[in-house]
Formats: structure tokens, C-alpha cells, sequence
């Protein structure tokens, strides 16, 4: 069986429309779907219970992040296997089935991401390789925006990926995670340090480590709205994503590395706020402007 999991929060009318496209497109398999709401103010518990009665609902009484309520239901869990689904996602083409078939009949894959859409349709990055200090160069000063399809400055995003082929992959994105139960047995749950973002970067770490075997399956696929509870404060989400990045290098990386790629961070902070804030002035845009000042933020 497969236990389906979605954390919700403030996300109503989103988290419904994921729930029956769950439902709508996954027929042919056994599956539960758990809740976990991380004290919602928008009748998101409520919503749930009236429209679909079958789904089980955790209440947290405070929001303690996107962890450590997927660990909650991870517990609650009856399945062999689990799926972490963000509530902002639309289902397609009994996605659910196709990729919970697949990770059942291959014994040597452990955890499994699917092809992410945006609204429009196009493809949305949701494989890469873990951060290193290579990597991480390569992104703090834009070599992966100059040169996509390189092999060696693409390689952190893997932008020179087509998503056409079902590979191998280091990283999956948060967004779908299908993971194999006998895996937190072995490297643990998520690390609910991690109130929001990095967490399944940690988690990727930990599975690499292991020799878990993680795949991106392309004959799935799924609509995400990416970012619809956190795009009304960029500024939170700039600042969070670094914090969880340093503080992501600070446990899994020994020195002299750990402190270089806190510099890199920083380096690539700097040239963020440098970057956006000539640009504005070339374009004239104060969008620009401002998200130079929210990168100068993100690090006071």
C-alpha cells in the first residue's frame, strides 16, 4: 500500500484540488491519504473533513515546519511505501500509479521524483546533482545562467537535461518523493531542524551516503504552482533558503570544505544583490531593485 501525504498550510482551495486529482487519477492501487496541517487560519482542516471524509487529518496545534509535520504523518504511515506531494500540485495521467508501479517492480531503486510542470506547461527543474564546492561556484557567479548545456558549469541544475529519459540522479525535488519505508530505517526521517527548505537536500545527502538508489521517472508527471504559501514574502523566502543552506554545510561537511562553501554562499549572495541591483539600473525596473534588496536582507 501506499500512504500519499500532503502538509498543508493555508493552502485550502490548493491542497482540495490536489486531493481529488488524487483521487480522480489513482484507481488501480491501495493508498491512503494523510493530512498534516500545520495550524491553518483558512478552514483548511475543515475543508478536508467535509469534501473528503476518507482522508485521514492530522492537526498540529502550532507550525513547527514542513519536517517535522511530514514526519508526523510518516509515522502515521500504514504503507510500504510513502509519497510526499506538496499541497499546491495537480496530479496528471494517473501520475501516482505509474511512478508507486514502477518503484514496487525495481528493487534497486529506493526513492523516486516525477517530471514537474509549471502552469504553463513547460518543464520545471526537479533533478540535480548535491552541493559541492564546484558546484557551488559555478552557481554563485552565474556560470550555469551563461553556460546551460555545459555538462561541467550545468552540472549543479543539470540544465543541459532534456527530461525526456529516466535516469540516475543524486537529487530530487521536495516537491513528489516517493520513498521506499525500509529507507528511514536505514538513514532516519527528515531533520525537522529544517523549518522550510533544504530538508530533502539533507535527506538526498544521507540517502547518497547510503548508497540508496534515487531515480527521476519522466512517464510521470504533475502540475506545480511552485511557491504558492511562501510568494507573497520573498524576502522570508531568500533568508530561509540561506540559513538552511549554512546551516545544511555546517552538519554535513567537515572543514577546511564546510568553510568554503559557507563562503560561496555568501559570495553568492553578495553578487546577487550587486547583480540585480546593476541591472536595475540598466533597465531601468525597480523589480529589480527590490529583489536586490531582498538578497541584502536575506543576509542581516
Amino acid at each position: 500500500m501506499l500512504s500519499i501525504i500532503i502538509v498543508s498550510y493555508n493552502t485550502s482551495e490548493l491542497t482540495l484540488k490536489c486531493i481529488k486529482s488524487i483521487i480522480d487519477e489513482t484507481q488501480s492501487i491501495d493508498y491512503e491519504i494523510i493530512v498534516v496541517d500545520n495550524n491553518s487560519t483558512d478552514n483548511t482542516v475543515e475543508q478536508i473533513k467535509l469534501c473528503f471524509p476518507n482522508v485521514v487529518v492530522i492537526t498540529n496545534k502550532e507550525n513547527k515546519g514542513f519536517a517535522y509535520a511530514l514526519n508526523i504523518g510518516i509515522y502515521r504511515s500504514l504503507g510500504d511505501t510513502v509519497l510526499s506531494i506538496n499541497s499546491d500540485t495537480i496530479v496528471l495521467n494517473h501520475a501516482v500509479e505509474k511512478s508507486y508501479n514502477f518503484l514496487s517492480n525495481n528493487n534497486d531503486v529506493q526513492i523516486l521524483g516525477v517530471k514537474l510542470l509549471n502552469a504553463d506547461g513547460s518543464i520545471q527543474p526537479s533533478c540535480r546533482f548535491l552541493p559541492s564546492i564546484p558546484n557551488c561556484l559555478c552557481e554563485a557567479f552565474f556560470l550555469i545562467n551563461l553556460f546551460p548545456k555545459s555538462k561541467i558549469f550545468g552540472k549543479y541544475y543539470m540544465s543541459y537535461f532534456d527530461y525526456k529519459s529516466t535516469i540516475k540522479t543524486e537529487w530530487i525535488k521536495g516537491t513528489y518523493m516517493m520513498i521506499k519505508k525500509s529507507v528511514f530505517e536505514k538513514i532516519g526521517f527528515f531533520d525537522d531542524n529544517y523549518f522550510l527548505y533544504t530538508e530533502e537536500t539533507d535527506f538526498m545527502f544521507r540517502a547518497n551516503k547510503a548508497n540508496l538508489k534515487t531515480i527521476f521517472f519522466h512517464e510521470a508527471e504533475i502540475y506545480h504552482l511552485e511557491g504558492a504559501s511562501s510568494k507573497k514574502n520573498p524576502e522570508k523566502v531568500y533568508r530561509m533558503v540561506y540559513r538552511t543552506k549554512l546551516f545544511y554545510f555546517r552538519k554535513n561537511h567537515k572543514s577546511p570544505e564546510k568553510q568554503l562553501l559557507i563562503l560561496i554562499q555568501y559570495l553568492a549572495m553578495i553578487n546577487r544583490i550587486i547583480a540585480y541591483f546593476i541591472v536595475g539600473i540598466v533597465k531601468i525596473d525597480f523589480n529589480y531593485f527590490k529583489k536586490s534588496f531582498h538578497f541584502l536582507k536575506a543576509i542581516l
